[in-house]
């Protein structure tokens, strides 16, 4: 794979598969099913401070190969029964391992980055709530290797112990914990196993909900315990999420709706919950200006990060 992935044509040679699978002689069954492209998906790595072997590498240029196949025949054949979900597999990893790699060719990274960016623009997109230089804030436990499950116990510590004295440095734990899982780890990953465990509950068996649905339904990751909303930490790893999370959502609402003008009022009629639901989540625990903060509240503080994202949705209506 690592000398096909060097080869000039390999493109067009994957794009004349792709055609000739789906002509009328075919039977229009891909040559590599999305099981298939997924349970290799599964076998790669994608920490970045891991130093590759060959085979590791050999692994990843069987996965770039095979996966810009099923892309190319997502676009050409998008209503087939048999095309991958693109939000499945960390693209953004990928298109960073074809750009930095000196033996992909440019024209195979390039040809990924556009199917990338045209099927899953928000992966690609660089509209992202501000976030901390993680490199900075992180300057201890660095030696020890980051895990998504060292981030979801944090999260479970945090809430536990919300009420205690211990809640904002044990929320700031959890929120330096995970930004740095997200830059190191692939960041579906990593936000799709956060929003479960923010959302899970002592009454309630763990959710188990994937990427694709979180994406397709958002609003799901606001049904989180009130105490994420009381630590400051975990509050802003909910916001983080859910930015992205929304991102995904305006292109899913628009490619499905029957006309433009309906998928914009969908997108609108969502971003009113979505408000609403955090006014609501926020008047007991933090103010949101500072009239509020100190005649009404007394002990409220102000959420800048609340404020700016709800900001945000209003000015991307109007």
């Amino acid at each position: 794979c690592r000398k096909a992935i060097q080869e000039d044509g390999i493109v067009a040679l994957l794009e004349n598969l792709v055609k000739s699978t789906l002509s009328e002689d075919d039977t229009k069954i891909p040559l590599i099913l999305p099981l298939h492209v997924e349970a290799l998906a599964k076998k790669v790595s994608w920490r970045r401070s891991n130093a590759l072997d060959a085979e590791s590498e050999d692994v990843r240029c069987q996965l770039v190969l095979q996966l810009l196949y099923s892309l190319l025949f997502l676009e050409e054949n998008p209503f087939s029964p048999f095309v991958v979900d693109p939000r499945y597999f960390p693209l953004a990893e990928i298109c960073n391992f074809c750009e930095e790699s000196s033996f992909i060719n440019d024209i195979l990274a390039s040809r990924m980055h556009l199917l990338a960016s045209t099927q899953v623009p928000e992966v690609l997109s660089s509209n992202r709530l501000a976030e901390p230089d993680v490199d900075k804030m992180l300057s201890a436990n660095n030696d020890r290797k980051i895990s998504i499950s060292m981030v979801t116990n944090a999260i479970e510590t945090c809430k536990t112990n919300v009420a205690s004295e211990d809640a904002h440095a044990l929320g700031r734990r959890a929120e330096l914990l995970y930004l740095r899982a997200k830059a190191e780890l692939p960041a579906n990953d990593v936000d799709t196993a956060v929003a479960c465990a923010l959302i899970s509950s002592a009454k309630l068996p763990p959710r188990a909900y994937t990427h694709t649905l979180l994406c397709k339904d958002p609003i799901l990751i606001l049904k989180c315990h009130m105490s994420v909303w009381k630590c400051p930490g975990l509050r802003r790893i909910v916001l983080s999420i859910l930015q992205r999370l929304l991102d995904a959502n305006n292109f899913i609402t628009l490619q499905d709706a029957p006309t433009e003008e309906a998928g914009h009022q969908m997108l609108a009629a969502r971003d009113a919950v979505v408000a609403r639901c955090l006014l609501i989540s926020g008047c007991n625990n933090f103010a949101m200006d500072s009239e509020t903060t100190s005649k009404k509240i007394g002990t409220a503080t102000r959420c800048s990060t609340t404020i700016a994202f709800i900001r945000s949705l209003i000015a991307n209506r109007t």
